[in-house]
């Protein structure tokens, strides 16, 4: 009996110290568990001020009428662009008329000139020579016919008082007449020889500018040979080979803009000339237009016409109420008083400052300009 005693009272103490843990685990459960519960109300903000809703009512942005657009659609021309050239009216190939060796050319290319102006001497030592003999003949000539004159009138007053034969006043007339003949035919000749003489000193046909310089002195030229190139600035116009559908539909006289794109310049150009037939190949007609005078426009530069060829409706926003942001078009929306930030697709772009919208905005839209933002 005693050892049973002492048996069970030893067992008593491990009991009582599992229990104590029990408890312990259980308050450090509940500990941490509070202790999410207040960090979860303080990031949730419950321990902060709230500020009544209704206040942010008053801080709501108000935009002037100025500062508000309304998109609403628009009638507009719709224009073609269509490369074209420039091309000189008036330009000049100066060639010779003669054979002979160039002497000198006064002029280089980008020369201004005037007409009339010395460009080229050939050389003309001969032709000097032959107007110089021409002239000895007429001298020649002029006193053998001054002599037949003087026998012609004593023959005719000798016969008048019967004391010539009709043979001989009839031979003096008749070497008056041929001496006349020769000496007309001899100043013709003259003539001829100073027109050919001439030709050595070729002169600048029209106002207008050397384009190119073909020969050099010293060359031998043969007739026709050309020596430059000019053309007169005031005369470029602008063609183009416009598609038959377009061209049938333009008239003479009908005015239209030209883009210069060299010079960043728009003008205005009037159609002066339709060529009646279509180049096969292409079924386009040569349109040729004509252009007030642009310093700095020469032959050969590109130039675009902007044609109107029909008309389409487009939504137009002036330019400064877009506002882009990484590359994206975008406008500000008024909707029910508040900006709202919407992207936009743009179109074409006119002269005027105002944009078309493709895609983004809708008719009746009220879009706010970005500066009245700041």
């Amino acid at each position: 009996m005693t050892s049973d005693v002492t048996s069970t009272a030893s067992s008593s103490p491990p009991t009582a110290s599992k229990t104590g843990t029990g408890l312990n685990k259980k308050l450090a459960s509940a500990l941490a568990i509070g202790v999410l519960i207040v960090v979860i109300a303080w990031m949730a903000g419950l321990f902060e001020p709230r500020i009544d809703p209704t206040l942010a009512t008053e801080t709501q942005p108000t935009f002037a009428a100025a500062d508000l657009y309304e998109v609403q659609p628009v009638e507009v021309l719709v224009h073609e662009s269509i490369p074209a050239s420039t091309v000189a009216r008036d330009d000049t190939i100066v060639a010779s008329r003669i054979l002979a060796r160039v002497e000198r050319i006064f002029v280089r290319p980008g020369d201004f000139v005037k007409r009339g102006q010395s460009l080229v001497e050939l050389q003309g030592d001969d032709l000097v020579a032959r107007v110089n003999q021409a002239r000895d003949n007429i001298d020649g000539i002029a006193a053998q016919f001054e002599d037949a004159r003087l026998r012609l009138e004593r023959m005719t007053e000798l016969a008048a008082e019967k004391l010539a034969a009709q043979a001989d006043l009839d031979g003096a007339r008749a070497n008056y007449d041929n001496l006349a003949a020769q000496l007309a035919r001899a100043r013709a000749s003259l003539r001829e020889a100073e027109a050919i003489a001439g030709y050595s000193r070729i002169a600048a046909p029209i106002d207008g500018r050397i384009v190119e310089r073909l020969a050099e002195p010293g060359d031998t030229v043969s007739p026709a040979a050309p020596l430059l190139t000019l053309y007169d600035p005031a005369t470029i116009r602008v063609e183009a080979r416009i598609r038959e559908s377009v061209a049938l539909s333009l008239a003479i006289g009908q005015e239209f803009e030209i883009e210069l794109d060299a010079l960043g310049q728009r003008v205005t150009g009037r159609i002066e000339e339709i060529v009646p037939a279509a180049h096969i190949a292409s079924r386009s007609f040569l349109v040729k237009a004509s252009i007030s005078y642009v310093p700095g426009l020469m032959p050969g530069m590109f130039a675009r016409f902007s044609i109107p060829v029909t008309t389409s409706t487009e939504w137009l926003i002036p330019k400064h109420y877009l506002t882009e942001v990484g590359g994206l078009n975008l406008v500000y929306v008024e909707t029910e008083g508040h900006p709202e930030r919407r992207f936009v697709r743009l179109g074409r772009h006119y002269e005027d400052g105002r944009v078309a919208i493709t895609a983004g905005l809708s008719p009746g839209t009220r879009i706010i300009n970005p500066a009245a933002m700041n």
